[in-house]
């Protein structure tokens, strides 16, 4: 690496500490946020995997989920005498170093970042497990580390490891009753876990046949698993929804022979209103801990790509454009920063929007299921291949498995220059849309390529079924990013010759999502 842009990335990394600082100052309560957010965000989740039956075990009548929450890291080598990976919170690139405002947010978003994955980490004091295969290595911080040597009784500094390491929980938790038969008395170790398990953080009260009742929320938070083989890391979240008895009384015995115990025998009105009840609960909870919006300046960043046709023989047309742009943004608020750029070439040339509209017509006039498939993979070759960076390669065919479009990604700059090194491509030329399935059998596909590929498009030209949108809400945390793409959408983009800024909106609406 260059020297001067090394010594100029350390000096931006240097303000981190000032800006974790600063953030902690502005949002004393961000610890509490970040639990929020994270129950907030699992069940959404658990409501989407419900509602959408792509989930046999998940459903009314087992209404649990385990979600996992993604951590970057850097991996060491196994024979390495440093610990086998590092947390990071993520990374300046040169990019991000071009404006003072680009590294502005490219710090916030590493201190948010940073928060977040702390926030988790205290819950669960610091510890993790290295996962090799089948085993699962705790890795402790060194203080916990130095207490437990201290404990010469082996069975007690064991007891006290399975303590240390036991996941958060809130409303509900993971119980290790041991080896007990069923006339065995429940062990002390059980009664302490359950003692360690804190109260819900929301919960609902209800009525029913004058008993007071409280649909709650269930989150346990687990120590952080590393996959040193996958070299992938994660936080294990589980989440629920739960009916308890609100009076202190001990639960009847015939408790789980009464139909409204549940959800299942809910009406479904009910059922939603629980989640809209939790949603709004957790809104107000947020809003309350952030600071008081009538002194708090909000800044809102919009980012736009716009097409306007103008007469390259009217020079002045531009920066009238220019001009009435900038007022119609100042009538909704002050502009802190605006950098506005114009391309006066077309995006491909007029011979090869022939060339397209050519394929297109190919794939409009294909009859049999062959000729379907081959002319919207040759379509698609010369679309992707007009995307500075890819080198396209058609119909690779794996021990296992065929690949529609194998793209070899050297992008430097741009949208996509974060993305792995592997860009998968399939494409689906039916008479009907697409659904789950081929959005899992491509996921599969990315998934074996050695976590070279971050990103794969689904091409379905008759579009696709409701199951796709819940599947990419299911893996929505995830690092691999499926975007489907429609016959619709592509031949609007060859209309106007930019397939390029199809292919950036469509990962854009993915990433939304």
């Amino acid at each position: 690496m260059d020297h001067d842009l090394q010594e100029k990335i350390q000096s931006y990394l240097d303000l981190l500490p000032g800006l974790h600082e600063s953030l902690e100052k502005s949002h004393p309560n961000m610890r509490s946020e970040v639990v929020l957010w994270h129950l907030s965000w699992s069940l959404q989740s658990l409501r989407h995997l419900i509602e959408s039956d792509s989930e046999e075990e998940i459903t009314w009548a087992n209404p649990f989920v385990e979600l996992h929450f993604p951590v970057d890291c850097d991996w060491q080598s196994e024979d390495s005498e440093t610990p086998p990976f590092t947390v990071t919170f993520g990374s300046l690139s040169a990019e991000d170093m071009e404006t003072k405002e680009a590294v502005v947010k490219a710090l916030t978003r590493i201190a948010v970042k940073q928060h977040e994955i702390l926030g988790l980490q205290e819950m669960v004091n610091g510890t993790a497990f290295e996962k090799r295969g089948d085993n699962h290595i705790p890795v402790l911080p060194i203080e916990i580390i130095e207490e437990l040597e201290k404990i010469d009784d082996t069975e007690e500094r064991k007891k006290q490891l399975e303590q240390v390491m036991r996941p958060c929980s809130f409303g509900a938790g993971s119980i290790d009753y041991g080896d007990i038969d069923g006339g065995d008395p429940i062990p002390s170790s059980a009664y302490s876990q359950i003692e360690a398990i804190q109260e819900p953080l929301v919960a609902i009260p209800i009525t029913v046949d004058d008993l007071k009742l409280r649909v709650i929320a269930i989150l346990e938070i687990h120590p952080m698993i590393a996959d040193s083989e996958k070299k992938e890391a994660y936080f294990p979240i589980v989440t629920g929804i739960a009916i308890q008895q609100d009076d202190g009384t001990e639960v009847a015995g015939n408790w789980f022979d009464i139909p409204w115990t549940s959800f299942e025998n809910w009406p479904d009105e009910d059922r939603r209103a629980i989640f809209d009840a939790f949603e709004k609960i957790l809104d107000d909870l947020l809003q309350g801990l952030r600071s008081d919006p009538k002194v708090e300046e909000a800044l809102i960043e919009i980012s736009a790509s716009i097409r306007v046709p103008v007469r390259m023989d009217d020079p002045a047309a531009l920066e009238r454009i220019h001009h009435q742009m900038i007022s119609a943004l100042h009538e909704t608020g002050e502009i802190e920063h605006v950098k506005l750029s114009h391309n006066s070439e077309p995006v491909i040339s007029a011979e090869t929007r022939r060339q397209f509209q050519e394929l297109l017509d190919a794939v409009e006039r294909a009859e049999t299921n062959q000729e379907k498939g081959d002319s919207l993979e040759d379509l698609m070759v010369a679309l992707f291949g007009s995307v500075p960076g890819f080198t396209v390669l058609q119909n690779i065919s794996t021990q296992t498995e065929e690949i529609d479009l194998w793209i070899e990604n050297e992008n430097e700059r741009g949208p996509f220059r974060q993305d792995g090194e592997i860009v998968l491509v399939e494409c689906k030329n039916w008479s009907t849309n697409c659904g789950k399935n081929e959005f899992v059998l491509l996921q599969k596909k990315a998934e074996n390529r050695g976590h070279r590929c971050s990103l794969a498009f689904l091409i379905s030209w008759k579009g696709f079924a409701e199951t796709v949108t819940k599947e990419m809400l299911r893996g929505s945390r995830e690092k691999l990013l499926i975007v489907p793409i429609d016959g619709d959408s592509i031949t609007s983009a060859i209309e106007t010759g930019d397939f390029f800024s199809l292919l950036k909106m469509a990962k854009r609406d993915a990433l939304a999502l």
